[in-house]
């Protein structure tokens, strides 16, 4: 069942997505932006996009940082609050040592407490996979869970949004299923 309030924005790193979703939420008063790419080292240049982000988001914005526990914080947040959740990459990467059916679950709590929500919901998605293809396990496993949670939540999205070199194209209006 679509969920009409349920927004994806995907696209390859770079590419202009967290711009995007920005601006798709950027009229709505309580907004709720959660961030999954916290920093675990020590790479610079890693800080630089984290703090380029912070330097665009409204002040009155709330701020969420998360790892693991992603479906719980937003079955957790009022309806009243709209969410930018940037993005899914980091919660995959979070969840790289579970085993498969740990991981299914996770993903579909995840999509379930995505479709609750009565209040804009945009969900920022990396694509992967459009350039070098990953010759380790771990980076085919991230690709590949990557991957499907993102075609799961497409099923799901009023709206779906693929940003390509800071242009965004409407994939609902232009593609077949």
């Amino acid at each position: 069942m679509i969920n009409s309030h349920l927004i994806l924005v995907s696209g390859p790193s770079r590419s202009g997505k967290s711009r995007w979703s920005e601006q798709l939420i950027s009229t709505m008063l309580e907004v709720t932006y959660i961030a999954t790419g916290a920093v675990a080292n020590d790479d610079k240049s890693w800080q630089l996009r984290l703090d380029e982000h912070k330097k665009r988001r409204p002040a009155h914005w709330k701020l969420i940082e998360c790892t693991t526990n992603l479906p719980n914080i937003i079955s957790e947040l009022g309806q009243q609050e709209n969410i930018l959740l940037d993005s899914l990459g980091g919660f995959v990467l979070h969840r790289m040592n579970d085993d498969t059916n740990t991981w299914n679950d996770s993903q579909f709590k995840l999509i379930s407490a995505l479709e609750s929500r009565n209040t804009k919901t945009i969900v920022v998605i990396e694509q992967v996979g459009w350039g070098v293809v990953p010759v380790t396990m771990s980076g085919n496993i991230f690709k590949d869970r990557l991957g499907q949670l993102s075609q799961l939540l497409e099923l799901k999205a009023s709206e779906s949004w693929l940003v390509v070199q800071g242009r965004a194209i409407n994939l609902k209006k232009i593609s077949i299923e």
